[in-house]
C-alpha cells in the first residue's frame, strides 16, 4: 500500500497516520537516510508525514518510491508496543 502523497523529480512526501508514532517515524528515517542519493529527511510527526530530498540524478523517483514503499510498509506492519512495555 503506497503512502506516497507526492513525488516530484528531487522530493518524496509520505503520509500515514501511524508515523504520528515517533518512535515509527524515527526507525523509517533511519532506514531511508542509508539509501542512495538521499540528501535529506524533514519528518513530522504532528502531520504523520515525512518528505524526502533526493538527487534526482543518482536515483529515478519510480526505483526510490519503489523502496520508500518497502521500508515504510515493512514498518508499519510491525506490531506496536503495548503501554505498558518497557
Amino acid at each position: 500500500m503506497s503512502r506516497i502523497v507526492s513525488a516530484l523529480p528531487g522530493r518524496i512526501r509520505i503520509r500515514d497516520r501511524a508515523l504520528r508514532d515517533r518512535t515509527r517515524l524515527a526507525r523509517i528515517e533511519e532506514a531511508l537516510a542509508g539509501l542512495e542519493g538521499i540528501d535529506g529527511l524533514r519528518p513530522n510527526a504532528n502531520a504523520g508525514s515525512l518528505v524526502l530530498h533526493f538527487d534526482a540524478a543518482r536515483i529515478a523517483v519510480e526505483a526510490l518510491e519503489a523502496k520508500v514503499d518497502s521500508i515504510v510498509d515493512a514498518e508499519l506492519v510491525r506490531p506496536r508496543p503495548s503501554a505498558g512495555a518497557r
